[in-house]
């Protein structure tokens, strides 16, 4: 939990050991340095590990996929299906999605009418709903369909336009108590492990893409970040700060253009990414 907020946590910290060695002197100077140094040296680490943001194509995008959590007390829903209407995706990943709403659900099917959930029986607040059927669906549920306790997940194979493409949408558990979301990231990496690439991995991580684990995972999956460090939490604040909302995808599926959606009365603010995929295959 604490690497999510390294870069603010870093800089304040090497800030002060600054002005610390600037007022004193001897033996205090020095330790502040060398602090200041080892305090550089673990960002630099955490920085490294981190996979580089996909390079932005030229080309005309095939593919857009919108990524957000709704919050399930999101009292706005009418506006958010509304403006998912608007977008015209390809496939959206729903998170905190509302359990047992059948206007919200209705209200999708016009322009989304395939549904999927995390669950293999019953709903699930984890989703993708899409323009195109399902080739193939794994339902990861942790036992838990409103992701209170763990990873809550599902990937959906689908031919968008004719060209298939593997879209896994995840959830991951909150950083708090201390280590629990740790006990996670092998569930995520079983879970990339079983998808058939050309993958867009997307949704919730409830960390930033700079922390060690998560970053070593999406990497040996051969996955990039195509969202980069764009904030999209907490919504209400002038510039979302943390990147808690994500996106990866296989070498041959390209980020034409990744932006945030707007408020929608969740303290998330929704991901809208369209790709370009080539030479990734016909199978």
């Amino acid at each position: 939990m604490v690497n999510v907020f390294a870069p603010w946590w870093g800089g304040a910290s090497i800030l002060l050991l600054a002005l610390i060695a600037l007022r004193s002197g001897g033996a205090l100077r020095a330790t502040s340095c060398v602090i200041a140094g080892i305090v550089c040296l673990r960002l630099i680490v955490l920085f490294a590990a981190m996979p580089a943001a996909t390079a932005a194509s030229r080309h005309e995008p095939d593919l857009r996929v919108i990524s957000f959590n709704i919050w399930k007390d999101n009292e706005d829903r009418t506006r958010v299906t509304r403006w998912l209407d608007k977008q015209d995706a390809d496939v959206v990943i729903l998170l905190e999605a509302p359990i047992g709403s059948e206007n919200f659900d209705n209200s999708l099917r016009r322009r989304y009418p395939y549904h999927y959930g995390c669950a293999r029986n019953g709903p699930c607040s984890t989703r993708i709903i899409s323009k195109w059927p399902a080739l193939h669906v794994r339902h990861f549920a942790d036992n838990d369909p409103e992701n209170r306790l763990g990873l809550s997940a599902l990937s959906a194979r689908l031919s968008v336009a004719g060209s298939p493409v593997t879209i896994v949408a995840v959830h991951m558990d909150r950083p708090w108590p201390l280590g629990r979301r740790d006990r996670r990231l092998p569930q995520m990496a079983a879970v990339l492990r079983q998808a058939k690439a050309p993958i867009v991995l997307s949704g919730d991580f409830n960390s930033a893409p700079w922390t060690v684990g998560q970053s070593r995972i999406v990497a040996a999956n051969d996955l990039t970040i195509a969202s980069g460090t764009k904030g999209t939490w907490p919504s209400w604040a002038p510039i979302p700060l943390l990147p808690l909302d994500q996106a990866y995808a296989s070498p041959c599926v390209r980020a034409v253009q990744v932006k945030r959606g707007p408020h929608l009365g969740s303290d998330h603010q929704p991901l809208v990414m369209d790709f370009k995929r080539t030479n990734c295959g016909a199978n």
